[in-house]
């Protein structure tokens, strides 16, 4: 972030729900990423993979193992602005954007604070 954009960037933060404000000494335990769980991590590469393939055939089998070689949600994560040129590259802006948006917001989930949520 850039000098100054502190407080709008926190806002967002709060906004999206990546952070939440809580009162010092609360002792409330932190929630992780849904996408911690092996198997829900897997699942949203699957699902990515599977998407991908539908909007490109055979073109995208590159980006499908780019995909299918991250072994952590954070090592995914760190793969999608590279993920994402390409994709805007084979599939136009909107439809490039909106797809590597999708899959960090899945890999970005929190999991509920109470298991009803």
């Amino acid at each position: 972030m850039r000098a100054g954009e502190l407080e709008r960037t926190v806002d967002f933060l709060i906004a999206e729900g990546f952070i939440e404000v809580v009162e010092a000494g609360a002792g409330r335990p932190a929630r992780a990423p849904v996408a911690n769980d092996p198997v829900i991590f897997a699942a949203i590469k699957i699902r990515a993979m599977t998407e991908i393939r539908g909007w490109l055939g055979p073109v995208a089998d590159l980006l499908a193992s780019e995909i299918n070689r991250c072994s952590t949600p954070l090592g995914l994560r760190e793969n999608l602005r590279s993920l994402e040129d390409a994709l805007v590259r084979l599939m136009g802006k909107e439809e490039g954007v909106a797809l590597a948006r999708r899959i960090g917001s899945e890999l970005t989930r929190l999991m509920p604070k109470n298991p009803s949520e």
